[in-house]
């Protein structure tokens, strides 16, 4: 989809940087006994729900258009298409993403509850201030452990941690 910079908006949040968002996963991770590897993220999710306080459904792709997925911060519920759902199960990397993303707006945006601000894209919102770096760099923390990252290549994060080789280059980047 082409950006139009006149019209679009940006959502900033409450200034969260790289080290504080690891530890936010890092600790969900630890809380949730979750050991280094492939984590499956919709059995996570599922069986996680209600303990975050949060929720989901599945919906048929026709209720989503353009769209893979959806979380409604107020409603504390991240809406997901039947097709991503499957393809996460049979291990795409972009779909698993797309689930960690989404609970990264969950953990990081519903349940701590920041200042939301809209704004245009003409307004500078520094990454660590935009709602979809945060989201992603959630997402990428939460899929990959960068302590094990460090002595692993870009091939075997990615086959390790279920990834892309976009996100294992981000991470090896950011150990």
């Amino acid at each position: 989809m082409e950006r139009n910079s006149a019209t679009e908006s940006k959502i900033k949040v409450k200034p969260l940087s790289r080290a504080r968002i690891r530890k936010i996963a890092k600790d969900l991770k630890r809380d949730f006994c979750l050991t280094n590897g492939r984590i499956d993220i919709i059995k996570f999710i599922e069986g996680v729900s209600s303990i975050l306080g949060m929720d989901y459904e599945y919906v048929e792709d026709s209720q989503l258009p353009n769209k893979y997925a959806e979380t409604d911060p107020l409603r504390k519920i991240i809406i997901i298409k039947e097709s991503v759902c499957i393809r996460a199960a049979n291990g795409s990397v972009r779909d698993r993403f797309t689930l960690a993303h989404e609970l990264g707006h969950i953990v990081l945006h519903s349940l701590n509850n920041p200042e939301v601000k809209f704004c245009r894209f003409d307004e500078v919102i520094k990454p660590y201030e935009d709602i979809e770096w945060q989201a992603n760099t959630f997402a990428a923390e939460f899929l990959v452990d960068v302590e094990e990252a460090k002595n692993l290549t870009l091939e075997e994060i990615v086959e390790k941690y279920g990834v892309s080789q976009t996100v294992a280059a981000i991470q090896k980047k950011n150990c």
